[in-house]
């Protein structure tokens, strides 16, 4: 197999490539390795005229199965960012859920990796703005407890470290404290049976059991307080 010809698209990354078979295809140059890549560099991108600095005309450079299958991964990476951009345009995209819808449209675990990957590297892709723009969305809906909100976060395939680092910064003392207030409005439960420390052997008071709902001892203990100043 030889390649027939080179042309550069508009994009300076963008090629198409054609060879001796008669078949043809567009890549972007960055998803071939670095070695094809330099094999090509006496080959003139746009015909095979002799070059600046050589003395005979540049043969068409023969490629093996596996360039060949390259050059057409490369493709496919190509046509596999076009649809993740377009997903993109539509809504923010987290890079597990992004691989899922492209692995959805029939491309390869190889042709996603490398296509998220880049994504992510220009922060197209960002999982943190996802998360933060998410949880926005989420709370404004329906107060929530910060454990379900996490765990959904979780399952976004969100890192945990992002997802737990997004949720504090979402939630401040000051929004975890109105998050509670609505979230006990919304789950209509009675703070009557707070207590601070609870018997020991007793059942699990409110307050434990908000703690395991991952809303922080320091905003129950502030709404502890103020629950019993206004009985005051």
């Amino acid at each position: 197999m030889t390649i027939i010809s080179i042309k550069q698209g508009n994009d300076a990354e963008l090629f198409r490539v054609e060879f001796s078979d008669a078949s043809s295809c567009v890549f972007r140059a960055s998803y071939l390795s670095d070695s094809l890549i330099a094999s090509l560099a006496s080959f003139n991108r746009n015909s095979l005229e002799v070059q600046p600095d050589s003395q005979e005309e540049s043969s068409p450079p023969e490629i093996s199965e596996d360039e060949e299958q390259a050059f057409h991964f490369a493709a496919s990476c190509y046509r596999a960012e076009k649809q993740a951009l377009a997903l993109v345009a539509r809504a923010e995209q987290c890079s597990t859920g992004l691989s899922r819808k492209l692995e959805k449209r029939g491309y390869g675990t190889a042709v996603v990796k490398a296509i998220v990957s880049r994504l992510l590297e220009q922060g197209v892709v960002d999982d943190r703005r996802y998360a933060l723009r998410w949880l926005a969305s989420r709370l404004a809906r329906s107060p929530e407890c910060p454990r379900k909100l996490l765990a959904a976060l979780l399952n976004r395939g969100i890192s945990r470290e992002d997802a737990e680092k997004t949720l504090k910064e979402t939630l401040p003392p000051e929004e975890e404290y109105r998050l509670l207030k609505n979230y006990l409005v919304k789950k209509r439960l009675s703070f009557s049976e707070f207590s601070a420390e609870p018997e020991r052997n007793a059942d699990p008071s409110l307050r434990y059991t908000l703690k395991a709902e991952g809303f922080s001892f320091r905003t129950l203990d502030r709404f502890r307080e103020e629950e019993e100043l206004n009985r005051d």
